[in-house]
């Protein structure tokens, strides 16, 4: 008889399952890179933060006032660079950025520590070149120019800034701040739609990268825990800690 037909094989890979990879992975200094949407940002300790304060007290008042607003807004390079008098508005305590990345005009609130910067700036604006005065710019160049986001100030002074203060060679200074000032609100608590609108952002996926670097700084504190509770059945806490006493 011919022989039988052999029934058709069938061949299953099999995949093994990928090592799930860790939301942020720590570089150099408090700099952190997320693997979602692969994009870097940036934070400071507190030591890097008052390093690099300090540093800045070294540069001219205009350029000082430039970064420490970027620190205190989280404003964008861009934004700053063209920032006139006439988008400050100090009755209502607005600040008006024109064109923002979110394809509109934003406003933002001038809060105490950013209406200190800005009057210290009013009172250098006679320091303006005649360009500048005409265009009525808020914030200009060491020689009182017009400054463009190619100056030289975002390239050798920012490298300055970063040697005296310490900070990692691959920091961005202008806009690394915006970074610092996002992760600071997230971690003090500040909600993520508030931040949205603080940072002008247009998508509130974006703001929640920063809510995601403080979730895992409150995971990291509540490790902690353990720790702490140990020391205070110990006693082996600071006599300088700031504890208030429930008994008086």
């Amino acid at each position: 008889p011919p022989p039988r037909p052999r029934p058709p094989r069938f061949f299953f890979m099999i995949r093994r399952p990928r090592r799930s990879r860790p939301l942020y992975s720590s570089a150099a200094s408090d700099v952190y890179k997320s693997q979602i949407n692969n994009k870097t940002t940036e934070r400071f300790s507190p030591a890097e933060q008052a390093s690099s304060l300090k540093a800045l007290e070294e540069e001219p008042q205009q350029i000082r006032n430039y970064y420490l607003i970027a620190l205190h807004t989280g404003m964008r390079k861009n934004e700053i660079c063209k920032l006139v008098w006439s988008d400050c508005n100090f009755d209502y305590m607005e600040l008006l950025i024109r064109d923002a990345k979110s394809g509109h005009d934003e406003k933002i609130p001038i809060s105490a520590s950013m209406k200190k910067i800005l009057d210290e700036q009013f009172q250098i604006k006679h320091l303006r070149n005649p360009e500048a005065e005409s265009k009525d710019m808020v914030f200009f160049s060491k020689t009182g120019c017009v400054l463009g986001p190619s100056d030289k100030i975002f390239t050798q002074t920012s490298a300055q800034i970063r040697e005296r203060a310490g900070l990692p060679k691959n920091f961005r200074m202008v806009h690394g701040l915006r970074h610092v000032f996002g992760t600071l609100h997230a971690v003090a608590g500040t909600p993520a739609l508030l931040l949205k609108e603080l940072m002008t952002h247009k998508d509130l996926n974006t703001t929640l990268r920063y809510i995601e670097i403080a979730s895992n700084e409150a995971k990291q504190a509540s490790d902690k825990t353990g720790e702490i509770i140990d020391k205070h059945i110990k006693g082996d806490y600071s006599p300088n800690a700031n504890v208030v006493n429930l008994t008086s």
